[in-house]
């Protein structure tokens, strides 16, 4: 289903232009702004916030005490998110900066952070510099964005990403060797009986069961599966 027309993306509650970003909306970032457990916070930072999609996501989801930033390296990206931020009712406690997440200076601890942070280390590089920043560790690798988690958080913060299995196990592994739990993970299959293809990860620095899901996004034919319709219900214009 199309949602989209010339750079826009559209959705019930905001619009994202994303024609000037490295990395387009798509459904990645749409399954991690849907997924995430919002409850009981007060502060966001998205770290390599490309259009603004989370964090607009994450505003529409949350009381109008939440705070919201963004840290996003690409000048382009940035400049466009800001212009998305401004363009929605949201817009005054919603902030993006415009640095890499390793020179971010703000002495500031977060309730939730979350990312959709680039994950082919080991994989051909496409063409492009901006695009292969965008998908790429070029400037985080997962040691950085690790670091990075540690220095925004405090003892009660939830830790929230996307990533394509195989990296998404490799990286469970490093957060645990960092003593982060995972809380709760959701896998996810393009189709019913289809090979595992992303997880959507939640981690605490206590020690809690995982709480473990399965969701396909396909259901018969080309339609959305009744799970995937149900999660993203909010925010796509149509089920």
């Amino acid at each position: 289903m199309d949602h989209s027309d010339k750079g826009i993306f559209y959705f019930k509650q905001f619009k994202i232009h994303h024609d000037r970003c490295t990395h387009k909306v798509g459904t990645d970032s749409v399954l991690l702004g849907s997924w995430i457990n919002v409850s009981g916070i007060n502060s966001v930072l998205d770290i390599g916030s490309g259009s603004g999609i989370l964090m607009l996501m994450a505003a529409q989801r949350t009381d109008d005490n939440v705070r919201i930033e963004g840290v996003e390296c690409d000048q382009n990206s940035a400049e466009q998110s800001k212009i998305n931020i401004k363009n929605s009712k949201w817009s005054d406690r919603l902030n993006v900066y415009q640095n890499r997440v390793q020179d971010h200076l703000v002495e500031r601890k977060y309730d939730l952070i979350m990312s959709n942070p680039p994950f082919f280390s080991k994989s051909h590089k496409p063409p492009g510099e901006s695009r292969a920043t965008s998908r790429h560790d070029v400037n985080l690798d997962f040691v950085s964005l690790i670091e990075a988690c540690k220095r925004f958080s405090h003892s009660k913060t939830r830790l929230n990403f996307v990533l394509p299995y195989t990296e998404g196990v490799r990286f469970i592994g490093l957060m645990c060797n960092a003593s982060w739990y995972l809380t709760r993970k959701c896998s996810v299959r393009g189709r019913d009986h289809k090979p595992l293809e992303r997880l959507l990860l939640e981690f605490q620095t206590e020690n809690l069961p995982t709480d473990q899901q399965e969701l396909s996004i396909m259901g018969k034919g080309d339609e959305w599966s009744e799970s995937y319709r149900e999660l993203t219900s909010v925010f796509y214009l149509k089920g």
